[in-house]
């Protein structure tokens, strides 16, 4: 069985509702995103939420139909949920981006992404999916304008393949990567990681290539 389809295996896995009515289960599958591996259940609004590890989102679910309302980006690699019932608020850790994104939510939808947001203002950088196969799509955001350097390299540190070497101004960025190197020669499957240069910020992901 490939990496894929075991990580198709742990959505339906992963989010699995089940009752028994006169003896018989009743089950409800819901698609999210990939790797789903924590969920919180908001009591004031009966909304689940679904941290979705390699898609980088967060899917939002009625608790009362079972139903995607909506599926939120956040950070790099979210894997963990605090809810605060005060302000109505979910937090959400992000492990590999380093952050917390913030929640706001209502009765009636979903107010406000707030950590989301707040991460625009800065220098980002996330990829999704990943793992992945044939392409991946590379989400960056800058802050100021000035020089940016976006490379992948192999596990021996070799640098394979240059997405991005220029000057650019603030804003949100997105390319794809076709799991190719500076010769558009197809990468053979394993371990690779994406770095991200700009002024003082530096970040580095790791994407995993899989089998076609």
């Amino acid at each position: 069985m490939s990496a894929q389809k075991r990580l198709n295996c742990l959505i339906v896995v992963g989010l699995l509702f089940a009752c028994t009515i006169n003896g018989q289960w009743l089950k409800t599958t819901i698609p999210v995103g990939d790797y789903p591996c924590d969920i919180a259940w908001n009591s004031t609004n009966n909304k689940v939420y679904c941290a979705n590890v390699f898609s980088d989102t967060v899917t939002v679910i009625d608790g009362a139909t079972n139903s995607v309302i909506k599926t939120i980006p956040v950070g790099d690699g979210p894997c963990a949920f605090a809810y605060n019932p005060i302000q109505n608020r979910v937090y959400v850790a992000n492990y590999y981006g380093s952050s917390i994104s913030v929640i706001r939510d209502s009765m009636i939808g979903i107010e406000e992404e707030a950590g989301y947001k707040k991460q625009e203002s800065k220098n980002t950088l996330t990829v999704t999916p990943n793992p992945c196969y044939a392409a991946t799509r590379i989400r960056y955001g800058l802050a100021k304008p000035g020089a940016v350097s976006i490379k992948v390299y192999n596990t021996a540190g070799q640098c394979v393949k240059t997405l991005v070497s220029a000057k650019q101004n603030p804003g949100i960025y997105e390319l794809n990567w076709q799991g190719t190197d500076n010769l558009n020669r197809r990468l053979s499957p394993g371990i690779y990681f994406l770095e991200m240069e700009a002024g003082d910020y530096r970040s580095k992901s790791r994407i995993v290539l899989l089998q076609d």
